[in-house]
């Protein structure tokens, strides 16, 4: 429902834009005529007030639905936090005696307290964002391709092409990166627990220097990964604007090669920033 509100939006642009462009495109187009006749309006310009309320209105509750799909999904991913922890402690607490001497404790108070959240941040809450993303994407991109085939197909491959590209490229070190974060947060986790079980003996033995640096190591380690796999989602965004945004100029020239005038290339033309501007959030949810 939300990405039905988001296309509406995007495409109520259309007759509002084309209004304002073309004083005379209420007599050119036979559903505006439609329209005109059906609102009952007074004159053209209470028309196109009208017109212009219902668009602000049409994104106002697309907005708003947004707003709500998203509280609904991070609420809903959170609370499975909860209930996976839940059930990872349970399913310790019913495992024999012998498994808890083989399997070091910190390491199975950080698979409750860190890598449950780890899933939650990084499976669960971006499995639900990339499937509500991905049809906001497909429905924008689809009301794009009825008003112009050309453009819809140009910005989809510049859009999907890119970060595409750059997933292609980076998976690999994104999967190593995964891996040694894993690892060292065990360490750290390790390291820690037994710094803190045993103070008595280590502050009596002075081995306070050794053991801060054991713990610095994986710290610095989890750190830096941790950073690498936010620069590697959040970087490419910055890539894209400029693409889109610089794509614009391209759409002007490709509309003025093709022979149209410019003010009938504006409609489309504010209609291709405005699905920018709608589109790049959710392109970069799917990536991430």
């Amino acid at each position: 429902a939300a990405a039905v509100l988001e296309a509406a939006g995007v495409a109520s642009l259309i007759p509002f834009l084309g209004l304002l462009s073309d004083p005379h495109a209420l007599e050119k187009s036979e559903w505006l005529r439609w329209a005109f006749e059906w609102v009952g309006a007074a004159s053209r310009e209470r028309f196109f007030f009208i017109v212009g309320v219902g668009v602000l209105l049409t994104m106002t509750v697309a907005n708003v639905t947004q707003a709500l799909t998203t509280y609904a999904l991070l609420r809903f991913s959170w609370m499975r936090n909860h209930t996976l922890s839940l059930r990872l402690l349970e399913a310790y607490l019913h495992r024999p005696y012998t498994f808890f001497v083989e399997n070091n404790s910190a390491d199975l108070a950080k698979n409750l307290l860190s890598e449950v959240q780890q899933v939650v941040t990084g499976i669960i809450v971006q499995g639900l964002q990339l499937c509500a993303k991905a049809v906001v994407i497909v429905l924008v991109a689809g009301s794009l391709l009825l008003v112009d085939p050309m453009m819809a197909v140009g910005v989809t491959v510049a859009f999907g092409g890119l970060y595409g590209a750059i997933y292609m490229i980076a998976r690999r070190r994104l999967s190593l990166i995964g891996q040694q974060r894993l690892d060292a947060n065990a360490a750290r986790f390790k390291v820690a627990s037994e710094i803190l079980a045993g103070i008595k003996e280590l502050k009596l033995l002075g081995l306070e220097g050794a053991l801060l640096e054991s713990y610095a190591v994986p710290s610095e380690v989890f750190a830096d990964r941790m950073a690498k796999n936010a620069i590697i989602g959040a970087v490419p965004r910055y890539a894209l604007e400029t693409v889109a945004f610089g794509g614009a100029l391209v759409v002007v020239l490709y509309l003025l090669w093709s022979g149209r005038a410019l003010e009938e290339s504006l409609p489309v033309l504010g209609l291709y920033v405005f699905a920018a501007y709608r589109l790049l959030p959710a392109v970069q949810v799917v990536f991430n």
